[in-house]
């Protein structure tokens, strides 16, 4: 029987030798070739594994492609707090003599108050009512701004004087005024010292009393 190394040709060493070295190459770049080995900017993205990139390694045309489009407007939220009330403003009118009211038949504006700006309002009115002598008179008075008003009625003997003051609170969306009517049953009493007053405020309510 020969010996099993006379069996061994050339051709048969080489091939053991390339395996060899074939297997021990691989081994050496799994173990030495990382990270570090690499330059960088030399890896295109088809070779980066999926989701393994941050941002900061994106580029800026990357990173606007990741911007989707801006979605519908939300629900409005609950109001706020209701803010401080501003400074008021006041705005008045006199007239200081009317020496004949109107007659109960013709019911007749005396004085008025106009171009208030939009707002809410106190508005007051205040006048003296005079009799001429030798006659009993009975006045009636309503101070209006719009459907609202404010009424005051006063019984004068001969040669007397009486005040009187009326009050309404309105709210205005527009423009407003305010007007001060008067009537006489008897027909010879007169008015002095009329002031119609608006006074703005931040808020006014209007309830009825318990």
């Amino acid at each position: 029987m020969e010996p099993f190394r006379s069996r061994l040709s050339s051709a048969h060493l080489i091939s053991l030798l390339a395996l060899f070295v074939a297997l021990g190459g691989t081994g050496y770049a799994a173990a030495r070739i990382n990270g570090k080995n690499i330059k960088s900017n030399t890896i295109s993205g088809k070779k980066l594994k999926n989701r393994t990139l941050s941002t900061r390694k994106l580029s800026r045309r990357a990173i606007r492609s990741l911007r989707g489009q801006t979605g519908a407007s939300g629900a409005d939220g609950a109001p706020g707090v209701r803010g401080a009330p501003g400074p008021s403003n006041a705005y008045s009118a006199f007239k200081n003599d009317v020496p004949n009211l109107p007659n109960p038949q013709t019911r007749e504006t005396i004085a008025q108050l106009t171009d208030l700006p939009p707002g809410d309002y106190t508005i007051f009115a205040k006048l003296y009512l005079d009799s001429s002598p030798g006659n009993t008179e009975s006045v009636d008075c309503q101070l209006e701004t719009g459907a609202d008003f404010d009424k005051a009625e006063a019984t004068l003997g001969a040669g007397s004087r009486v005040a009187m003051a009326l009050n309404v609170v309105r709210s205005f969306t527009g423009p407003g005024s305010a007007a001060l009517k008067c009537t006489d049953n008897g027909g010879f009493a007169g008015a002095n010292y009329i002031k119609i007053t608006a006074i703005r405020l931040g808020e006014v309510r209007n309830l009825p009393s318990p």
